[in-house]
């Protein structure tokens, strides 16, 4: 996309078909509007829904790569770091419904 130098304005998007004057939100984002399809699951799409939706797929993918070793004492496995270790470990124990239903409040109680 091309930008005016040093504003960050991307200009690649502006109409010149329609008339700052006559419609300035098309004139403005007249060819994104064009090119740019929202997705069937959402009621708006932006940049900030994509970086949105982006941000939220690498959390998952990080906490999935440390649920599956959760609790789990293996030797022959990696030692993995205490970050990825509280990771993988919260998660295992939000994912626990059985030992959640069994717990209750109790543990909200206690502090």
């Amino acid at each position: 996309m091309t930008h005016v130098a040093g504003s960050g304005i991307a200009i690649g998007y502006i109409e010149p078909s329609v008339r700052v004057q006559d419609d300035f939100f098309t004139h403005l984002n007249g060819k994104w509007l064009e090119a740019t399809e929202i997705p069937p699951d959402k009621a708006r799409w932006d940049t900030f829904a994509q970086l949105d939706d982006d941000v939220r797929l690498q959390l998952r993918a990080l906490i999935n790569a440390n649920a599956g070793t959760a609790n789990i004492v293996d030797s022959a496995q990696p030692e993995r770091d205490s970050d990825a270790r509280r990771i993988g470990d919260f998660y295992a124990s939000c994912m626990d419904e059985a030992r959640l239903d069994t717990l209750g409040l109790k543990p909200l109680r206690e502090r």
